[in-house]
Order: structure tokens, then sequence, then C-alpha cells
């Protein structure tokens, strides 16, 4: 009977400890703020300030990819061919997608309205642009 009692402690400790992370985790993702996106951020180009194209190169050179950080500029200066949203994106893929942008732009794409068909043609459009990037700033052998 003591091996089942301790079975039973040991298995609603793990089970309070799990509910703990959830909580935890869902009580920080309500307090992160989400990325302002809009319908006009999914066409392609846009305003590319500087700011934006720093962010990009940023995330590009604290990427682990050993091959990128001879590329960052070059990536950098084709984010002006991408939507904002593909930029976001690409920011935090580069970025080692860190979790907290990751919310933050699953929130406003949320907040938004704008609708699921049109996030996943955006989607699609910056796998072929990504590997068009990579062409062009010979990530890539033609």
């Amino acid at each position: 009977m003591t091996v089942l009692k301790w079975i039973f402690v040991t298995v609603g400790v793990l089970f309070a400890a799990c509910v703990a992370v959830v909580v935890g985790v869902a009580v920080w993702a309500t307090n992160v703020e989400a990325v302002q996106i809009s319908e006009a951020d999914f066409a392609p180009g846009g305003a590319y300030t500087q700011a934006d194209r720093d962010e990009l190169l940023k995330a590009c050179e604290q990427s682990k990819n050993p091959k990128l950080p001879n590329c960052c500029n070059c990536i950098a200066d084709n984010g002006a061919k991408l939507s904002r949203y593909s930029r976001l994106m690409l920011g935090a893929g580069l970025g080692g997608m860190n979790s907290t942008r990751m919310v933050a732009i699953t929130k406003g794409l949320l907040e938004s309205g704008v609708s699921e068909e049109k996030i996943e043609a955006a989607g699609k459009d910056l796998e072929q642009q990504a590997e068009e990037i990579k062409k062009s700033c010979g990530l890539l052998a033609e």
C-alpha cells in the first residue's frame, strides 16, 4: 500500500507542476505586447525604414547558421522586396524563433482580423521569396 501511496503522490506532484507551467506560460503570453499588423502589411514592398533594416540585420547576425553572417547585409538589403509581414516572420526565424517575438506576431495576427487564407498565402509567398533571397545572396547553389 505504501508504494501505491507514493505513486499517487508523485503523479499528483507532477500534475501540479504541469498545471503551474501551463498557468505560468498563459500569464506570460498575456503580458506580451502584440505587434500591430494590418491588411496593408501583406502587400510586398511598402515602407522599409532603416530601423526595419537594422532589425532584420540584427536578427540575421544572431542566427546560429554559420553561413549567414557573411550574407546578412545582402539579406537586409533584399528586405525591401518583402512585405512587412514577411520581414517580421523572416526576422523572427533568423533570430532563432524567439518565443516572445513569435507570440507577439501571433497575437498581432489574431487581433488584425486578417483572414486565415490570406495569412496562409503570405506564408507560402514568404517561402518562395526566402528561396529567391537565398539564391541572390549566395546561400544556395544555382
